[in-house]
């Protein structure tokens, strides 16, 4: 069985100033646009990044650069300085980024964010799990919905005052009076009336009195 090696999560991006650069794919970019520069000063850069703040001798620049490569060495090296400075707007004499160690070599002397672990992103729930929990916090929603409904009842019920009612029959004569209605000026009030033996009729009856009189 062939042990799977755990995917390389670190960023390559180092951040200085207004500037990014991405080591392995030799972009430079300056508040987010890229800049056109040609590889021998963004593999300079690349050198001088591995140790920012330290001194990079020339034999190690050559080696980065050329390899076993014969090429004019002096002249070469300097090219690729002026033109990392020109891509960077600094200077040889009042340097912010490279600066010149006479003799010896170079030094990168600009504050550097170190590269961070890329950000891993969250795992994303399947339609599976999605489709089994949807009804649960369904039915969780309504029962806390359905305790509050009844605790708020039972608060406004336990402070309410009962209501007593009183029921008033329309007149003293017997059978069923139901459906009352007044007339406008309030004097007289009709009603359905069943009287014994059972005999159904419309009547009318002054409000201040208890004799009806059928219609």
């Amino acid at each position: 069985m062939v042990a799977m090696e755990a995917p390389n999560t670190r960023s390559t991006k180092i951040r200085f100033g207004l500037f990014e650069f991405d080591s392995s794919t030799r972009e430079l970019r300056k508040q987010g646009r890229r800049l056109k520069l040609q590889d021998l000063p963004l593999r300079l850069l690349t050198s001088l990044l591995q140790a920012p703040g330290e001194l990079v001798p020339y034999e190690k620049l050559r080696g980065d650069l050329w390899g076993d490569t014969f090429v004019n060495f002096d002249d070469g090296l300097h090219t690729a300085v002026r033109k990392l400075r020109e891509g960077l707007g600094d200077s040889a004499t009042n340097p912010r980024f490279v600066a010149t160690v006479p003799r010896h070599g170079y030094r990168f002397i600009a504050p550097v964010a170190p590269p961070q672990e890329a950000e891993k992103p969250l795992p994303q729930p399947s339609r599976r799990t999605s489709a089994f929990y949807l009804p649960i916090g369904t039915l969780v929603a309504l029962s806390v919905a359905v305790s509050l409904l009844g605790w708020h009842t039972a608060s406004k019920s336990g402070d309410a005052k009962p209501l007593l009612q009183t029921v008033v029959p329309l007149t003293s004569s017997p059978g069923f009076q139901r459906s009352p209605s007044f007339s406008p000026d309030g004097r007289q009030v009709a009603f359905a009336w069943t009287a014994p033996p059972g005999t159904f009729c419309i009547s009318t009856s002054k409000a201040s009195t208890a004799a009806p009189r059928g219609v």
